[in-house]
């Protein structure tokens, strides 16, 4: 009531001086049906033209006043839509009934709305107001009518968009020690834009994707990368770059992201799935399909070693992490310190003669591999 009082009392000063010898028995009087009031008009430039947002600067949109019942400053927020019922607010906002908006805030907001969708072709594309007092802009909220741009000629910038080269996973899972820790993911061999890495995540855990190792401002939660297919992350409120959020079902994860180019951005979808480890080749007496027999034996805990089958053959030793393409896209060996070492290179040979013997692990029939994907690293005995 004493924020109502004051504005009223901004407005008595703003009218005050014109009409204190003719009004000075009146009072200003708060309008509650304001919003009826508050009318967006069409633009005559998009009436019967394609609204070309790349050739224009500036798209200038009309309105008058909500009558609060006296003249008081009024902020001016434009909203757009493709669909009417997914809206976004554009940055410039006005306290002139003349909005003029800079058609590459326009652009840019429908192309987020649009995601991958198609822009050759103009679309309509659905506008409206929100208005509130300048002085508090809790007070005064009114929304105007809706109306339609018929024809929006939507376009990419022309700008260089890359695919990034590296990945991270972040968060307050084990590996990432309470979020002091960007974990490396691992690029998939010649599938440019794909990452994975197998993690534990236990109840309630939560983490965000970045191509960064630091924090940047490029982190990705909810709202900024596209969850894929039946994924164990979830997110309570869902409010854009909120943290993605681990379900009850903990556990070991592989998981994968893909990172693509459309309408001159990149997006990315993530994904979720069991976590499946496996010996093939030489050390499984040279067979070189996936097979159940081959399949590591994943640990209970966050800190525990994923254990291999006993080996049948002797030789190099080579394993894969299941990501559903082909197994050598996703290779990886132990360096000559034990680490856990991600295959990015061709190997027409094998790991001794194509990288080197520090890579090549030879193996005996009955040993084992342990491997602690937290740690990132492993030993064979």
């Amino acid at each position: 009531m004493k924020k109502l009082i004051y504005i009223l009392l901004l407005a008595v000063v703003a009218v005050g001086f014109v009409s204190c010898e003719e009004d000075r028995d009146s009072n200003p009087i708060w309008n509650e049906d304001a919003a009826k009031t508050f009318v967006l008009n069409m633009p005559a430039v998009a009436v019967n033209n394609v609204l070309d947002l790349e050739g224009s600067d500036n798209v200038v949109f009309t309105t008058s006043q909500p009558d609060y019942g006296f003249p008081v400053s009024t902020v001016y927020t434009t909203w757009v839509s493709l669909d009417g019922a997914e809206y976004v607010a554009l940055p410039t906002t006005s306290t002139s009934a003349v909005i003029s908006i800079p058609a590459k805030e326009i652009n840019e907001a429908l192309l987020g709305l649009l995601g991958d969708g198609d822009v050759s072709e103009p679309m309509p594309v659905k506008v409206k107001l929100t208005a509130a007092l300048f002085a508090d802009p809790e007070m005064g909220k009114a929304e105007s009518n809706v109306i339609e741009l018929p024809k929006v000629k939507v376009y990419v910038p022309k700008v260089e968009v890359t695919l990034p080269t590296k990945m991270h996973i972040v968060g307050g899972f084990a590996a990432s020690e309470g979020w002091s820790k960007f974990v490396a993911m691992a690029p998939a061999y010649s599938q440019e834009g794909m990452f994975y890495g197998v993690v534990y995540l236990a109840e309630g855990d939560e983490f965000k994707i970045n191509p960064d190792a630091g924090w940047k401002g490029n982190d990705m939660g909810t709202g900024q990368i596209t969850l894929d297919g039946d994924i164990a992350a979830t997110c309570e409120n869902g409010d854009k770059g909120s943290n993605l959020k681990m379900g009850s079902a903990s556990g070991w994860y592989n998981v994968i992201v893909k990172a693509k180019i459309a309408n001159g951005a990149v997006q990315y979808t993530m994904s979720m799935i069991e976590a499946k480890v496996y010996i093939i080749g030489a050390a499984f007496g040279g067979v070189w399909e996936k097979s159940d027999d081959a399949l590591f034996t994943a640990p209970a805990t966050a800190n525990g070693e994923w254990v291999s089958p006993a080996f049948t053959g002797s030789g190099e030793l080579r394993m894969f992490i299941d990501c559903g393409i082909d197994w050598w896209k996703t290779e990886f060996t132990l360096d000559g310190d034990n680490n856990i070492f991600y295959r990015t290179m061709d190997i027409p040979s094998n790991w001794a003669e194509n990288v080197g013997a520090a890579y090549s692990k030879q193996v005996n029939p009955d040993g084992h591999v342990y491997l602690n994907f937290t740690a990132g690293t492993g030993r064979i005995e």
